[in-house]
C-alpha cells in the first residue's frame, strides 16, 4: 500500500506475524484454535473484505497488530480439516524471518495439501527462509515462481520431508545472497525432475545432505 504524501510516497512494510519456530501445535499463527496437521489448504489473498477479528473464526496476523492482516478458517467439507485463509488489502507481506512459516502445514493428513495464492505473499524483505514448507508432506506442487529471494541468506531445510512432492518451481530464484542450502530438498523422495540451473551458489558455503534421500 502507498500513502502519498506531497511527492513523496511511503510503502507500507507491515509484515505477518512471525512463526519462527512453530511446529504442529496449535499456535498465534493459526489462531490458537487449530492445529497444523490439521490444515489441508492455505490461501494467501489479497483482500480482506466481509471478515473482521470479531468474527468467531477469523484472527489478526499482522505482527503489529493493525489489523492490515487477518486469517480465518473453514471446514467446507466437515472433514475435520481446515482451509485457511491469510489475506490483507493487495496482498502479504512476510516477515523478514520466515523461518518455519508453513511447516508442518497437512503434516500426516488424510488428503492432499494445497497452496494457493502464493503470487500474492511479498517476500521482498525475507532474509531467513529456513525450514519454511519443513514436512508438508501431503504437498504435491509448489509454484515459487513469483518469490523474490534476493535477500535471502539462509535455505536450510526449506523443502526437507516433502516426500510427495512432485513438482516444484523455483526458476526464479535468485540466489546470489544466499550462503547455507543443508538439506534444502533432503527427503523430497518423489522429485523426478528438478530445475536447479537458477540457483547461484557462489556464496554457499554449506550443503550438507541438501539431495539426501532424493
Amino acid at each position: 500500500i502507498e500513502k502519498s504524501y506531497g511527492p513523496y510516497a511511503i510503502k507500507d512494510h507491515t509484515t505477518i506475524v512471525r512463526s519462527s519456530g512453530e511446529t504442529s501445535s496449535s499456535s498465534a499463527f493459526l489462531g490458537g484454535t487449530i492445529k497444523r496437521n490439521k490444515v489441508e489448504s492455505v490461501t494467501i489473498g489479497n483482500s480482506i473484505e466481509g471478515h473482521a477479528v470479531s468474527d468467531e473464526n477469523c484472527w489478526d496476523v499482522s505482527e503489529n497488530k493493525s489489523g492490515k492482516y487477518l486469517a480465518w478458517y473453514e471446514d467446507k467439507d466437515s472433514d475435520g480439516y481446515y482451509e485457511v485463509t491469510i489475506a490483507g488489502e493487495g496482498g502479504v507481506v512476510a516477515n523478514s524471518n520466515s523461518s518455519y512459516l508453513f511447516s508442518y502445514i497437512g503434516y500426516n493428513g488424510d488428503d492432499t495439501t494445497v497452496f494457493y495464492g502464493l503470487e500474492n505473499l511479498e517476500t521482498d524483505l525475507v532474509t531467513n527462509m529456513s525450514y519454511m514448507f519443513r514436512e508438508c508432506e501431503k504437498v504435491e506442487n509448489l509454484n515459487l515462481n513469483n518469490f523474490n529471494t534476493s535477500n535471502v541468506t539462509n535455505m536450510d531445510s526449506m523443502f526437507y520431508f516433502c516426500k510427495n512432492l512432485n513438482n516444484l518451481n523455483i526458476n526464479s530464484f535468485e540466489t546470489n545472497n544466499v550462503i547455507n542450502m543443508n538439506s534444502m530438498f533432503s527427503w523430497c523422495a518423489n522429485l523426478e525432475r528438478l530445475d536447479v540451473s537458477a540457483l547461484n551458489t557462489s556464496n554457499v558455503t554449506s550443503m550438507n545432505n541438501m539431495f539426501s534421500y532424493c
